[in-house]
């Protein structure tokens, strides 16, 4: 979306809890902590992780018996595999993604030092497809290396477009906006 020179369908989300012990499969509708006394507190399972038979006993030891787990069918996306889809069809010539998306968001940053190039109307025909957004620095705004330019994300959590279809709609934005 950037380059350095030198809708909704109607489909709601399903949210449900489940057992433990039945969620292999399942996409974790929310971050799950752990904390382990004088040790380490912090996310033990991210949000949009899709629960596998190795997880089941790590679960249950961090106290859980019930989930909240999303259903995504086929048609959906989760927030940050959107989030990442839109990142890659945005980065330009000189832009990269900026670690994993978290809630939905990921960061774009400078690959050298050089000028900003944005296109105003594509940037802006972009942010009206609905559902996600991205926002940048101002076109012509000089730069340094691993500087943030930009952050796209998917609004809702679930975003009600098929991967082909996602893709379709954000494919060669990148290389047509710098």
């Amino acid at each position: 979306m950037c380059d350095i020179d030198s809708s909704d369908t109607g489909k709601s989300v399903d949210v449900k809890t489940i057992p433990v012990d039945q969620a292999v499969g399942t996409v974790l509708a929310h971050d799950i902590t752990e904390i382990r006394q004088g040790e380490f507190k912090g996310r033990a399972f991210r949000k949009g992780h899709l629960v596998c038979s190795e997880d089941i006993c790590h679960l249950q030891k961090l106290g859980k018996d019930r989930l909240f787990v999303l259903n995504i069918t086929e048609g959906q996306m989760h927030e940050n595999d959107a989030a990442y889809a839109l990142a890659e069809a945005l980065s330009g010539e000189g832009v990269q993604l900026q670690g994993e998306p978290k809630e939905g968001k990921i960061n774009l940053v400078t690959g050298r030092t050089g000028i900003l190039r944005v296109q105003k109307d594509a940037l802006c025909r972009f942010n009206m497809i609905g559902d996600v957004m991205c926002a940048t620095l101002h076109s012509n705004t000089l730069v340094t290396k691993g500087q943030i330019v930009a952050g796209t994300r998917a609004i809702p959590l679930v975003v009600s477009w098929g991967k082909t279809e996602f893709e379709g709609r954000i494919r060669g934005w990148g290389n047509n906006l710098g």
